[in-house]
């Protein structure tokens, strides 16, 4: 599922870009402070595997994006 997770970032990406005229690592630098924090470790370590695994198969991420690609609503609509 790399193909299509990694394509769902990029759309994101340009979506986010696009509707609010900021970057995405703007984005991930936000999701980092506000949301990464208050993740449970067991939801961290299994969006570290979900990033591994991705890694593994050539695909560029972090668990911050990962973690903004999810919070994405929260800070858009909030």
């Amino acid at each position: 599922m790399a193909k299509e997770v990694a394509e769902s970032l990029r759309v994101r990406c340009e979506w986010w870009a696009y509707q609010t005229a900021t970057e995405w690592t703007w984005l991930v630098t936000k999701s980092k402070t506000m949301f990464t924090p208050k993740v449970d470790s067991e939801y961290l370590a299994e969006i570290d595997g979900i990033v591994e695994g991705l890694k593994a198969a050539g695909v560029s991420t972090s668990m911050d994006e990962v973690v903004a690609y999810n919070a994405f609503f929260e800070l858009f609509w909030n």
